[in-house]
């Protein structure tokens, strides 16, 4: 290999191939025995896929109809394999890893975009070539007497503008996604570990100092199944638990109630050491709210060491507020498509 070989591999020529692509976006579906679901999907990418796009689809070796079901939308799929896979991360890590696009959309196998956002987020990602990372807002439905009913927007211009990073993660979802394939460079794949995988890549683009934006859109329509990712309430804990740590957000690390944080660690009582990190994290809190109260170690071993008890039982997590909307009626143009 000469001089010149060498210096053609550089990170800086790998990204400015991958933006060169002649493929604009790979959308990527994983899933797993939902052949019915899958079709309906299949139907709604169509709405919306061009012609300089691929839609590559990694099946974790479905015992159902599901082959049947990409063999019929054979002229459209690019990419399909099917092979049993260890997670959600796993066969999402294939997905990413085959795709040839500027620009990378995760499609799940059973929820509905919106043709006309998506068009929409695509030219707004090709305009603005410094975005690594753009996500939206979207419809969350509920399965109520056996019948679709609309609950709530899942993510609001208001909750971006107010929340730090970690809030946004836990209202934030997959479906709301479009990235640079040249992200992974920095990122790499998914971590397998994580229930919520989409939670770790958003995490993973923060960790990279990405450049991330939110676009008001009104994108997808999430339906809250029996079978979604979001009954596994302790594991989704968990990894929020675990992105606080990794982002350094001390105020939901050491502020999550004490038997939420118990059930999902398993550790039935706070060790001295993280107590005291705790009296640590109020300590300084009051510090810098220019309380002007001394600080002695004597007050960390007592009186913070309480406070810091008390506040590992409050729960911080918070809410958005979203009004709930009877029926299946929606609010009229909630959503502005600004970038910001």
């Amino acid at each position: 290999m000469n001089a010149d070989q060498v210096s053609s591999l550089t990170p800086r020529r790998l990204e400015q191939e991958i933006d060169s692509s002649p493929v604009r976006v790979s959308y990527v579906i994983t899933t797993r025995n939902r052949c019915e679901y899958l079709k309906r999907t299949l139907t709604n990418v169509r709405e919306f896929i061009g012609e300089e796009d691929e839609l590559i689809i990694v099946d974790g070796g479905s015992t159902d109809g599901t082959a049947a079901v990409v063999y019929q939308n054979s002229d459209m799929v690019s990419v399909f394999v099917s092979e049993p896979d260890t997670s959600e991360g796993h066969a999402l890590n294939k997905a990413l890893f085959l795709a040839r696009g500027r620009f990378i959309k995760p499609i799940t196998d059973d929820d509905y975009f919106y043709p006309d956002a998506m068009r929409r987020l695509v030219t707004v990602a090709e305009a603005h070539p410094e975005i690594d990372f753009i996500h939206t807002g979207g419809e969350s439905w509920g399965i109520i007497n056996g019948e679709s009913q609309f609950m709530c927007f899942s993510l609001r211009r208001d909750a971006i503008r107010s929340s730090s990073q970690l809030d946004i993660m836990s209202l934030d979802c997959g479906l709301g996604f479009l990235v640079r394939r040249r992200t992974l460079l920095k990122t790499g794949g998914i971590s397998p570990g994580y229930a919520s995988v989409d939670g770790d890549w958003h995490c993973k683009l923060i960790e990279a100092g990405c450049c991330v934006r939110y676009l008001d859109i009104d994108l997808y329509r999430w339906t809250a199944y029996p079978h979604s990712g979001t009954v596994a309430e302790d594991r989704l804990k968990l990894s929020y638990f675990m992105f606080a740590l990794r982002l350094r957000q001390w105020d939901k690390f050491y502020g999550l109630d004490f038997p939420t944080a118990a059930r999902i660690t398993g550790i039935d009582k706070i060790p001295d050491g993280l107590a005291f990190q705790c009296a640590v994290y109020l300590a300084s809190r009051i510090w810098h709210s220019k309380a002007r109260i001394l600080l002695r170690p004597l007050l960390l071993c007592a009186e913070f060491r309480r406070r810091a008890l008390r506040t590992w039982r409050r729960l911080v997590r918070r809410e958005r507020s979203n009004s709930k909307i009877e029926g299946n009626a929606r609010s009229a143009a909630p959503f502005t498509g600004e970038l910001f």
